[in-house]
């Protein structure tokens, strides 16, 4: 059995994947375990036959690539971008994708919670019970106590520099690595729910206000506590320069950090402050002081996402609120809807349950995979310099002339699958390392596994065991 795991933003995904990849290894010898940078599996002309591809989305933009691959391989599915619960209709529609899901060879689609399946239509969930598996999401294994080991190089990282920490969680579609603007071209273009897309460029002009609004509010509290230790954190899809920039002049102890993923600083925060952040689940398993700060709800999320902890659209009364609340050990006794999030702390891990359902239905598949067709070296040398050249020709066009560069998607002359430049493509994994995965499992108690990590090229790691 050989397993296509992709990995597309390496600091929210590289340590879930690896969880479920020593599950896998632990309940099986005979599995091969293929790491990705991103999805090279499904894009390039590689020879492969019975091969599981573990899927991040069933976003439409992907639907032809897909279709190719179940021919003759597996798809299962776990979605990265957080319970459907409070995501907009257009991004449901577009990501629980019947066209996909109702093919023979498609296989699981992992969800976060039971409530996920009121999501799903009546007859595709009819037809396709067995392949809708309520999992949650490894991240939260790293929650259990048994688990946050994991991170205990970034805790003493944070402990080293930071004191009393106030973690602000951002979660916009403002200042990120990809130009608003092209995002809205490629919304346009990929999502055939038009309803849907309304709804989000409606959504899109109403959150700013909320945007704005937290920025504001960080400083305000870090002018406020001066003892404390104010951490913004970016949203993963955010360029932290624009974010910066955005912030002007801020306090000594306001901090505007993207560094590891979520949860060591979640762990290591007295009090975290979001507007919409899905990493509020994380928070509330931690039994963290929650503040959500919302003043405009005409957007797409209305009152999703407030229920936790305390909620204000008025920035003082938050901060007055704070100010009682700050130094109080006792917080507001949360109530965890374990229908969206499925999480039990002495139950398994959701990447045995994942490992398990995977294990199960694929154990006696024979898969091949050949990379024979991969290698740059031996593309014909004058397509690859055709694509070198454009590659540069885009991002000289967006630099230099980007009312032009948006003229050309805007109004389709180029297709919007090429909308993407260079630079957006690399921020969202710059570099993959064998000796980051090396030391993953070094970290898990193997003493009787024994786990090799063999480097392909720069893209492609083979995991597996002797």
């Amino acid at each position: 059995m050989i397993i296509n795991i992709p990995i597309e933003v390496k600091d929210r995904e590289l340590h879930s994947k690896l969880l479920i990849c020593y599950h896998l290894l632990k309940r099986e010898k005979k599995i091969k375990i293929v790491l990705t940078k991103s999805n090279i599996l499904l894009d390039e002309k590689i020879n492969k036959k019975n091969i599981v591809y573990f899927e991040k989305s069933l976003s439409s933009h992907k639907q032809i690539l897909q279709k190719k691959l179940l021919k003759e391989n597996f798809i299962i599915n776990l979605d990265e971008e957080g319970p459907f619960y409070h995501w907009p209709i257009a991004f449901k529609k577009n990501r629980i994708n019947s066209k996909i899901i109702n093919k023979k060879n498609f296989k699981y689609f992992f969800i976060w919670g039971s409530n996920e399946k009121f999501f799903f239509n009546k007859n595709l969930l009819k037809n396709n019970k067995q392949k809708i598996v309520i999992s949650g999401h490894p991240k939260f294994d790293y929650l259990k106590k048994k688990n946050r080991k994991f991170f205990s190089k970034e805790i003493k990282f944070i402990d080293r520099n930071f004191k009393n920490i106030i973690l602000i969680s951002s979660s916009f579609f403002y200042d990120t690595v990809i130009d608003e603007d092209l995002y809205k071209i490629y919304i346009r273009d990929t999502i055939k729910d038009k309803k849907g897309v309304e709804q989000f460029f409606k959504n899109f002009n109403y959150d700013f206000d909320n945007y704005v609004g937290l920025i504001n509010l960080s400083k305000k509290i870090a002018e406020k506590f001066k003892n404390h230790t104010i951490i913004f954190r970016p949203h993963p899809r955010q360029d932290i320069n624009k974010v910066k920039n955005r912030f002007g002049k801020i306090p000594k102890n306001l901090k505007i950090i993207y560094k590891f993923t979520s949860s060591p600083w979640i762990i290591k925060s007295n009090l975290y402050v979001h507007s919409h952040c899905a990493t509020v689940y994380e928070a509330l398993l931690l039994k963290k002081k929650i503040f959500c700060f919302r003043p405009n709800l005409k957007m797409m999320y209305e009152k999703k996402l407030t229920e936790y902890g305390e909620f204000y659209q008025d920035e003082n009364k938050l901060i007055e609120k704070l100010s009682k609340q700050i130094n109080k050990k006792k917080i507001k006794n949360n109530i965890f809807n374990s229908k969206i999030i499925h999480f039990d702390e002495k139950g398994l891990d959701s990447s045995e349950i994942i490992a398990k359902k995977i294990i199960q239905k694929f154990r006696k598949v024979k898969s091949e995979i050949k990379y024979n067709k991969i290698s740059e070296k031996k593309r014909s040398y004058i397509k690859y310099f055709i694509f070198s050249l454009l590659s540069i020709l885009k991002g000289f066009l967006y630099n230099n002339f980007r009312i032009f560069y948006l003229f050309l998607f805007r109004y389709s002359i180029i297709k919007s699958k090429y909308i993407f430049t260079k630079d957006y493509k690399k921020n969202k994994i710059k570099s993959l390392q064998i000796s980051e995965i090396n030391n993953f499992f070094k970290k898990i108690d193997n003493s009787n596994l024994k786990i090799y990590c063999k480097k392909i090229n720069e893209k492609i790691f083979e995991i597996y065991r002797k």
